[in-house]
């Protein structure tokens, strides 16, 4: 498959694992919003009785299915397009090596933005709560408001969309290196960026890290991509070659990919590891 077939597919694809991801957030967020007492709130109590209710457990389920399903669906189709090459990839291999541990990879990878995806969204009730207040209204008629505000399709729309699109770009580019991992061939890894106005850095801005020279780069399976100076094992990945925290100006919002590239030997054959 050419670059630009690859990178055609790889935003479909995307684009429905970010429809999803949203779909799951949008639950998330409703169901934590709906569980605080808004009739009980005064000004006194509200802030502390909104972080009481806002379970960050639930936010972990809530990633670890987004993780669980987009991982196993993109993983399972890099296996059928190495299996195009040769019929050796396992699925069954492949979702036993992804979802073992897949909790626990959350919790020391990622349970950062947990905590910071938290807190924001308690700061976003708060302020809620306190215009509402601001505007004299009784409880009642608080909640009354608020719950009108929690079920208008918009609710934390662009803050769930940007969640998404962080999320399913590591889970996809995780399950992709994974699935090359148990294929038991040996590949090369190739960075395939997206050729628009949304890849970094955006035309007229400043930014120390750039996606778009980065199309076309090749490193091999085990190797990393050196991204100005951070080093990634793929796209989107949430810690780099020293297990540093990956910046956020590099990996937020980014919807580039790695595709596997099978390696032959001098005589064309796929090689195997």
């Amino acid at each position: 498959m050419t670059r630009d077939k690859y990178r055609k597919a790889w935003l479909r694809a995307h684009k429905s694992y970010e429809r999803k991801a949203y779909s799951i957030l949008r639950k998330y967020f409703r169901g934590e919003a709906l569980k605080i007492p808004y009739s009980f709130l005064d000004k006194e109590n509200y802030k502390q009785t909104i972080v009481n209710n806002v379970q960050i457990g639930s936010i972990y389920d809530a990633y670890f299915e987004i993780y669980r399903i987009i991982g196993t669906v993109h993983g399972e189709r890099i296996g059928k397009g190495i299996n195009r090459d040769i019929k050796d990839f396992n699925p069954f291999t492949f979702q036993s090596a992804y979802q073992r541990s897949l909790f626990n990879w959350i919790l020391e990878n990622i349970g950062y933005r947990i905590v910071s995806v938290r807190k924001e969204f308690i700061k976003y009730i708060q302020s809620l709560v306190a215009e509402a207040f601001s505007d004299g209204l009784t409880q009642r008629q608080l909640a009354a408001q608020i719950h009108k505000l929690i079920n208008r399709r918009d609710f934390y729309r662009w803050e769930a969309l940007r969640i998404a699109r962080t999320e399913t770009g590591l889970a996809a580019n995780r399950a992709s290196v994974i699935a090359g991992e148990t294929s038991g061939i040996v590949l090369d890894k190739l960075w395939i960026s997206i050729p628009d106005n949304r890849t970094r850095p955006a035309p007229g801005k400043i930014t120390e890290f750039n996606h778009r020279v980065m199309d076309g780069v090749k490193v091999p399976q085990d190797g990393f991509f050196d991204v100005q100076g951070e080093f990634l094992s793929y796209p989107s990945a949430a810690t780099t070659k020293t297990g540093a925290k990956s910046s956020g100006a590099n990996v937020i919002n980014c919807r580039c990919t790695a595709a596997l590239i099978p390696r032959r030997d001098a005589n064309g054959r796929i090689m195997r590891t």
